[in-house]
């Protein structure tokens, strides 16, 4: 028995170049709406070329989600396409309408052009010994050549010239002490090239006491939003970037308190590819007594940013400029605590001019439901929860697990109502190290984190944690690469409905006793969107570095 089935349309349809992980071969998606008339358990998906026979693709179970990636395409095919549902009792409907797609042979990646710094205002007490080194990530399929060209701050090209020749999957550095004889001269390096290649940069000292990375893309925007959080022999650096080649950025700082009052303001001109470079004391002023707040960066058109902290000269954390955020849920797939001065603290900025009500929920490995928390925001109002001091009396001991920021609607839908900005400082040894990562709202099904450190005899180590929020097990494949772009483990992995997989790549969660690896980078992929987040660390904790995942 069938029933019609004409509501089925295939929405969503979109063909493009593989993560790199899968050497360039292309995939297509496919999306369909729902029958709201019946109950489906599910929907099977057929493929056809010219006049054969359609194939079953999922023939193992049915399809959970109104979504398909095929994997097993060629490029220069034409396939056609049809979805059937499946009712409570069975009973599968008919044929959808088809849908017919050709593979494309050649898939062209947009220009870009990216900033790099060399320097994170060395010259600063709190940043004495802190070198700075320089890295390209090949994302692409085909050999990439990159030149770097020194400017200066007003956006001026200082002569200073070098090439970074790279394979498909590999990575080029500029090293530290190769940085350090430019920038004197060159306060930044700038390079043009196509969207396969991302730029990273790291921050440390030799002795790895002090190491930070920041390998997320930065941003452009008109409003960037700088957290602070300083002990009272700390600093941060402030850097800012204009992407445009014509135009000058008019910038005004703004220092805010946790209530949102504005005790300093700084107005800055950025000449088209100019930069600025500065810790808090020489933008506001020596008097600036500010260890809680935030930096609010407001410009006539859109530029980067990131901010560099150094803790009693022990320690650095590093994020780029904060996005805001509206009508969306945010996660951060992992957070702990412990009582020996671990803990995870979440900041909230509201970046609105109304008040805005959040609930915090945490999600404790091995506890159920979740523990829920209200937060209530004055316009333009920080909070800060210290994930330890709202938990430790109902949990005492080290604990761990994910967070949701959300909020509650009229109609009961959960989305967040406002504008927000949120990031999570992590915390360990005694608050030693720390590393600063932002909520997300945005899961993906592909996940790539551009370097790696996992070495037994020097302590260090790479964590990862991979969250599924769906009710389903989630398969996924964990593949990490050298610097030469060569594969050198893979793992198939599987997290369990509305759970977490955490660990450490040399663990048996991952790739077991024997990886290693320094430098190269780590790729997880699967069929469904997930989210995930990665740290690098060594054994006795001395430093934390959130890795920053590459957006494509």
């Amino acid at each position: 028995m069938y029933y019609p089935f004409w509501r089925i349309a295939l929405l969503t349809l979109f063909l493009t170049s593989l993560s790199p992980v899968l050497a360039g071969q292309p995939f297509v998606k496919i999306g369909w709406d729902t029958n709201p008339e019946v109950r489906v358990s599910g929907y099977n998906v057929y493929r056809s070329i010219g006049t054969e026979a359609r194939v079953l693709l999922n023939e193992k179970e049915l399809i959970g989600e109104t979504h398909f990636v095929d994997r097993t395409v060629k490029k220069g095919t034409t396939y056609t396409y049809v979805v059937t549902a499946i009712d409570d009792q069975g009973l599968e409907s008919t044929f959808s309408s088809p849908l017919t797609v050709k593979v494309e042979v050649k898939h062209l990646p947009a220009e870009q052009t990216f900033f790099l710094p060399a320097s994170v205002a060395a010259d600063q007490p709190a940043f004495q010994g802190i070198s700075v080194g320089l890295g390209l990530l090949n994302l692409g399929t085909m050999p990439e050549l990159v030149s770097l060209t020194g400017i200066d701050n007003q956006g001026a090209q200082t002569g200073y010239q070098t090439v970074a020749d790279m394979g498909p999957l590999a990575k080029a550095s500029v090293l530290p002490d190769q940085v350090a004889q430019l920038r004197v001269s060159s306060p930044a390096l700038l390079g043009r090239s196509n969207s396969d290649i991302h730029s990273f940069f790291l921050a440390g000292t030799k002795d790895f006491r002090a190491f930070e990375v920041i390998t997320e893309k930065l941003q452009p925007s008109i409003t960037q939003y700088f957290p602070i959080s300083l002990s009272k022999t700390g600093t941060a650096s402030l850097t800012l970037f204009n992407p445009d080649e014509k135009k000058a950025a008019e910038v005004e700082l703004a220092a805010r308190t946790l209530d949102g009052a504005t005790v300093s303001t700084k107005m800055l001109v950025l000449p088209p590819l100019g930069s600025f470079q500065g810790v808090l004391a020489e933008i506001f002023g020596p008097d600036l007594a500010l260890e809680e707040g935030y930096i609010a960066a407001f410009s006539n058109q859109p530029i980067e940013g990131f901010q560099m902290s150094a803790f009693d000269s022990d320690s650095l954390s590093a994020l780029p400029g904060g996005r805001i955020f509206r009508g969306q849920r945010l996660s951060l797939p992992h957070f702990f605590f412990d009582a020996w001065g671990g803990d995870t603290e979440v900041r909230v900025i509201n970046a609105d001019k109304t008040e805005v009500q959040l609930e915090l929920k945490a999600y404790l490995d091995g506890q159920a439901p979740p523990e829920i928390r209200t937060l209530t925001l004055a316009p333009r109002a920080q909070a800060v929860v210290s994930m330890r001091t709202l938990l430790r009396e109902a949990f005492p001991g080290a604990v761990s697990g994910d967070l949701e920021l959300t909020a509650k609607g009229r109609d009961g839908a959960e989305a967040i109502y406002g504008k927000v900005v949120a990031q999570a400082t992590f915390t360990g040894n005694g608050g030693r190290a720390r590393a600063i990562a932002p909520l997300r709202a945005q899961a993906a099904e592909t996940w790539i984190f551009p370097d790696v450190l996992q070495q037994g005899d020097t302590g260090f180590c790479t964590g990862l944690a991979l969250l599924n929020q769906r009710n389903g097990p989630l398969p996924l494949t964990v593949r990490a690469f050298d610097d030469h772009g060569q594969l050198v483990a893979e793992r198939l992995v599987e997290v369990p409905a509305g759970d977490r997989l955490v660990g450490q790549l040399d663990t048996d969660v991952f790739f077991g006793s024997g990886f290693a690896l320094i430098g190269g980078h780590l790729e997880v992929s699967g069929d469904v969107s997930f989210m995930a987040i990665a740290f690098l660390l060594d054994q006795s904790v001395e430093f934390l570095s959130h890795i920053g995942p590459v957006t494509r």
